[in-house]
């Protein structure tokens, strides 16, 4: 029947729907609901604080993709049914979207202990305020560090994939197990912690170790790049004499500087890059360039 009305929807209008369901039990609400919603997302937004309340009540574990999907909900109201029936990872995201970032977080790990989501959660903000709340309750609780270490290296290669761009900001520094490493205090007693110092000290040794290779064939490939540019402009060029204009007099390269008399064969011209002028004008102009430099020489010395 549920579904019937859904696909109908446009026909039986959902206000009568929900009117019709008033007297019946609240999970054909919700059902019907749910599938409204997964069929036409705008169709039953009037009602999607209720939807809230009834995956708070009937279906906890839909509750927080709903939220994540829609926006047509008053955020206190939801947060306080979520408070209400102690869905913390709700609230906290609930916070999260209010600006409350850091009672978010504080949710995550001193109610739920959840290091693994606490790292999402930092990494979705990437608030350094943040990881540095984050890392300092872990160190101050060394039975997390096993758990964060782990996190924390899956994060650092999904960031550092080579080849791979996500179009997020980066992680801050103090977001790495290396910093974290360097922050515990010695003689810390943490368990089953070898293997993921072990992982920390490989992925280090690799990122190391392609950061050389990187910057080598950025170098080769600047200094081939290099030599081929300068090979390119040391080859002869092909000039036409009767379309190429000489850049210091103005004439065409194939007549003679205006100050000259000579016949068209006995002109030289030289080539500089992509220009062209007569070996005459050139010879003209550095006179000139020189000429001038002395003149200011002499006169920076009186």
């Amino acid at each position: 029947a549920c579904t019937l009305l859904v696909d109908q929807h446009s026909t039986v209008p959902v206000d009568v729907v929900m009117e019709g369901l008033q007297g019946c039990d609240n999970r054909w609400r919700h059902e019907y609901l749910k599938q409204l919603f997964a069929k036409d997302e705008v169709a039953g937004h009037g009602y999607h604080m209720l939807m809230v309340r009834l995956f708070a009540e009937y279906e906890p574990g839909g509750l927080l993709p709903f939220l994540r999907s829609s926006e047509r909900y008053p955020i206190e109201d939801a947060l306080s049914v979520c408070q209400q029936q102690g869905l913390l990872e709700e609230e906290a995201y609930l916070l999260g979207r209010a600006g409350r970032v850091g009672e978010a977080l504080h949710i995550l790990l001193e109610k739920r202990a959840d290091v693994e989501r606490a790292v999402a959660f930092a990494a979705e903000y990437q608030d350094p305020k943040l990881w540095e709340e984050l890392v300092s309750f872990v160190l101050n609780h060394p039975h997390l560090l096993v758990p964060l270490l782990e996190k924390l290296d899956a994060l650092d290669t999904l960031y550092g994939k080579v080849g791979s761009d996500s179009g997020r900001p980066q992680p801050p520094p103090t977001a790495t197990p290396a910093h974290v490493l360097r922050r515990l205090p010695p003689g810390t007693p943490v368990p089953r912690i070898a293997s993921s110092v072990r992982r920390v000290f490989d992925s280090f040794t690799l990122s190391t170790s392609l950061h050389v290779s990187c910057s080598k064939l950025s170098v080769e490939e600047m200094t081939s790049r290099k030599k081929a540019f300068i090979s390119a402009h040391l080859r002869g060029s092909m000039v036409a004499p009767n379309n190429r204009c000489c850049e210091v007099c103005g004439s065409l390269i194939s007549r003679p500087p205006p100050e000259l008399e000579a016949e068209p064969q006995d002109i030289e011209i030289r080539i500089c890059g992509q220009s062209a002028v007569h070996v005459y004008c050139y010879q003209q102009l550095q006179a000139r360039e020189e000429a001038a430099r002395a003149r200011e020489k002499e006169s920076s010395e009186r």
